[in-house]
This record gives C-alpha cells, sequence and structure tokens, in this order.
C-alpha cells in the first residue's frame, strides 16, 4: 500500500435546514483537483448532521464513548462508498466518516475529530471546517513542503462570503491548522 502523503481531517456539521448547501462538497472539490501525485486520505469527522443519521444502519464499527450515553459511529470501504454514492458525493475521496448522532443538544467537535486523529494513517494531519476550503492551487504541497521545516502549520481561511479572516479578527482560527501526528500523540 502506498503510504499516506497527508490525512485532512474535516469536522463536518450540515443544519437541517441547509440540506441544499452543503459546503463539504466545495472543500472536497478543492481538495480533489490539487492531489496531484500525493495520497491524501480525507476523514470526515460528522457532529451529528441530520442527513448522516442513517450511517447508523450502515455503519462498519461502533465505538463506546466513555462517560457519554452515545456512540461513535465509523463507516469505511464498501459500505461507506455506497452511502456516498446515495449521497452523490465522491466515494474516491472519502476514506472513513466518523459520525456522532445529537441525542442531545450540544457540539461534540472534539470527540469526532479524535476519532478521526485515531483512524489517521499519515504523519502529518491536516484540519479543516467543512467549510473552509484550500485557498491556492497548490496548498497541499505548500503544507507537505512546510512540514519538512515546522511541526505546526496555521492557515489563513475565507469565510462564506469570500473574505480573508484576519487572525485578529478575533475569530477563532484554530480548525485550519496543520500539525505532526507525533504532537497529538504526545499531547495525548
Amino acid at each position: 500500500m502506498k503510504k499516506i502523503n497527508l490525512s485532512i481531517i474535516i469536522a463536518h456539521y450540515l443544519p437541517p435546514d441547509n440540506q441544499n448547501l452543503n459546503p463539504l462538497i466545495k472543500t472536497l472539490e478543492s481538495i480533489n483537483s490539487q492531489k496531484n501525485n500525493y495520497n491524501i486520505e480525507i476523514i470526515i469527522a460528522d457532529d451529528g448532521s441530520d442527513y448522516t443519521n442513517d450511517i447508523i444502519n450502515n455503519f462498519s464499527k461502533k465505538k463506546s464513548i466513555k462517560d457519554d450515553k452515545r456512540d461513535i459511529y465509523i463507516s469505511n470501504n464498501n459500505k461507506l462508498s455506497l452511502w456516498l454514492k446515495n449521497k452523490n458525493i465522491n466515494p474516491d475521496l472519502i476514506s472513513n466518516w466518523v459520525y456522532i448522532p445529537k441525542y442531545i443538544n450540544c457540539m461534540s467537535k472534539a470527540r469526532v475529530v479524535n476519532q478521526a486523529v485515531e483512524l489517521s494513517s499519515s504523519d502529518y494531519l491536516c484540519f479543516l471546517d467543512d467549510d473552509n476550503y484550500l485557498l491556492s492551487d497548490n496548498s497541499i504541497e505548500s503544507i507537505i513542503n512546510l512540514f519538512k521545516n515546522y511541526n505546526l502549520i496555521i492557515g489563513q481561511i475565507k469565510d462564506n462570503n469570500g473574505k480573508y479572516r484576519l487572525y485578529s479578527s478575533h475569530r477563532v482560527q484554530g480548525t485550519t491548522i496543520a500539525v505532526k501526528k507525533n504532537i497529538i500523540n504526545n499531547i495525548n
């Protein structure tokens, strides 16, 4: 099996009223358009999107969450491919879909992202939100090259209105980062 150059973990939540405007599609397209000669793994960390509820009946692994009545569901391989095709999402792009149902009204982004990190195959991790697509035509190549000299890479994002977010904007920028997996493992 060819070595994975980069694992891209995309935090995802699609509210019930946005079913026709899934920002994940544009983010996936921006990644697919520049994979080039790199072996990229994409893992979706889904924090309870309604349209994903049917993954519970089509999961390949169910994992209990300590001190929580919910479970995390992980779909991959043929079951995931069939489900993605049904949702009109390119099945060749996504290796794993990690899903936690919204049985309680809370954010569980950290839980699903942590599970996605456990599943990742690369030594290099890139974290995006589903509406933070890659800005330049060579973002993946730049990230991989920057890892030769840096352990942590922080990127700029464009918001849904097409405006660049400044770091002085007092908005959280932490979901658009890349970090070596050993750093995450060392801090546990």
